[in-house]
């Protein structure tokens, strides 16, 4: 294991300690998205009644905080519930850096992850150098875009009105 880049550790993270990471939708999509804020509101609602059932995805970057890779939606939601005060994730930590969070080890091993983890349902799995993208299998329940748009995202038909392209 001493070629190792990376590994894998089981932790919960206070709140101040991660941040959002909106690879595909702008903050604004966050404040004032109707589509976004029922879903939210889902989600805080099932969080209440049966509490986070996977761990947020995040990468540890050095700093002493967490980039969330997977969960911003959780995340936005579990910082309305006010005695919620850490979250289970399950984080990226590369070797070259420091500050990275102390937990319980985990194999980056796809069936461990998805049995232990992720009830046997995973939709994505992607874990390199710099990301950690495991999606449930339910994703798509809890994804504005495609519960509101019929699949279509926004995002694509923004970028495409943007560049002025036509289908």
């Amino acid at each position: 294991m001493h070629n190792e880049k990376f590994y894998l550790v089981y932790t919960e993270i206070t709140i101040q300690g991660l941040y959002m990471s909106c690879s595909h939708r702008d903050e604004q999509f966050y404040k004032d998205n109707i589509n976004y804020i029922q879903i939210k509101n889902k989600i805080k609602e099932s969080i209440l009644k049966e509490g986070l059932k996977y761990p947020l995805c995040v990468y540890s970057d050095g700093t002493g905080k967490c980039r969330i890779d997977v969960g911003n939606q959780r995340f936005e939601a579990i910082r309305e519930i006010e005695n919620i005060k850490r979250i289970p994730c399950l984080v990226h930590c590369r070797i070259d850096q420091g500050n990275n969070p102390e937990g319980e080890r985990i194999p980056r091993d796809y069936n461990l992850i998805k049995d232990r983890f992720f009830n046997g349902g995973i939709k994505r799995f992607e874990i390199d150098i710099n990301n950690i993208i495991i999606t449930p299998e339910e994703n798509d329940a809890w994804d504005p875009d495609k519960q509101y748009t019929k699949g279509k995202s926004d995002f694509s038909a923004n970028v495409k009105s943007k560049l002025k392209i036509k289908i």
